[in-house]
């Protein structure tokens, strides 16, 4: 199982097989539990004390500071183990408690003893000092998120076995996040590789130079063309009616959910063109990360990537032309190929995963 964690954890099972690659047993899960959850409640906090207001004047004024504060707190984050210290020592930005001052007409030190923070929090100079239980408290969102996604997770027959837990990403490097993983999965190996921040960007370049290490992987979406449907009054909504059909009909061709071999190939079709002077069948392609499949390409949760243009050629009267389509995963990108029946021409495109907004 590898943790990957940033702003988001996305949680995927791999089995090794026998020839050392890659298996995916689950396909990639997760939610906003990362380090920006951390952050936020941090804030949150902060805006406790110090009010909404006076937080977002001194974010838009003093931008700079601002932003050198979260910096500091992000350092923090990473680094502090709550066991071996009586408080955590951050450095505050001078002009806060001025400003704080200016727009509340009162000291900063009495706004942290008028809230429920004073005995979890002080201001010594240019140093603000919190309670170990007040700091890992920032993290309790985060880490019951990820604890609760995990026994999920490894409670599905699909991942029985599992021994590993691997740990990566900016986050990993959080000692309060990687002893509750080990407090609470003690029945697991936990390996945290060194400088955990950096070893997805590595792995990247690994797999950039041997796909083949994950030979096997698990649609994460519904892939789909747009099309046409004989209009039914009974299924289909009154607005997508054109004369006899149904407009904008999602029609799946990569159910979520199924599995892949390294450049494994799914076919659909064959597909015939409308008219008999028609040139081109453009396919308009479309992925879902809705949890069932979906019925028209503008449902939430339906997003367009783009377009496969293929020719048809001319062909005797009487004779019928159409294409077949071939969808072939390989690492971030998907690649499809439109077979013409008619001289077995082939049309090919590729569609980057970077360029979409949710990564398969």
């Amino acid at each position: 199982m590898d943790f990957y964690l940033g702003g988001t954890v996305d949680i995927t099972v791999h089995e090794v097989t026998k020839d050392k690659t890659l298996k995916e047993l689950e396909k990639a899960s997760g939610g906003d539990w990362g380090g920006t959850c951390v952050d936020n409640c941090f804030k949150d906090t902060l805006v406790d004390v110090i009010t909404l207001e006076v937080m977002n004047e001194f974010r838009l004024k003093h931008t700079g500071e601002y932003i050198e504060f979260f910096r500091d707190f992000e350092m923090k984050k990473r680094t502090t183990n709550t066991t071996q210290q009586t408080r955590v020592t951050m450095r505050m930005p001078g002009t806060l408690p001025e400003f704080y001052e200016e727009m509340k007409s009162k000291t900063f030190k009495e706004a942290i003893q008028e809230s429920k923070y004073s005995k979890s929090m002080k201001w010594e100079g240019d140093k603000l000092r919190i309670t170990p239980a007040l700091f890992e408290q920032f993290f309790s969102a985060a880490c019951t998120g990820i604890v609760d996604h995990l026994h999920d997770l490894l409670n599905k027959p699909e991942v029985r076995g599992t021994d590993t837990i691997l740990m990566v990403g900016g986050f990993s490097e959080s000692p309060i996040l990687q002893g509750r993983i080990k407090r609470d999965f003690q029945d697991y190996r936990v390996v945290i590789p060194n400088e955990p921040g950096l070893a997805v960007l590595r792995g990247a370049v690994l797999f950039g130079h041997d796909p083949s290490i994950i030979s096997e992987r698990i649609a994460k979406y519904w892939y789909g063309i747009a099309s046409l449907a004989k209009f039914n009054p009974s299924i289909h909504k009154v607005e997508k009616k054109n004369n006899d059909y149904c407009d904008d009909i999602f029609e799946t061709c990569v159910q979520r959910g199924t599995t892949f071999k390294l450049h494994e190939s799914q076919s659909t079709g064959p597909y015939k063109p409308n008219r008999d002077d028609q040139q081109t069948m453009d396919f308009d392609i479309y992925v879902s990360d809705s949890i069932r499949p979906p019925m028209y390409v503008t449902d939430e949760g339906c997003y367009y990537l783009g377009t496969l243009s293929v020719d048809l050629p001319k062909v005797k009267k009487g004779k019928e032309r159409s294409v077949s389509l071939n969808f072939i995963f390989g690492g971030t990108e998907l690649h499809i190929q439109a077979t013409n029946n008619v001289n077995t021409l082939v049309t090919r495109e590729t569609f980057s995963f970077l360029d979409y907004k949710h990564s398969n």
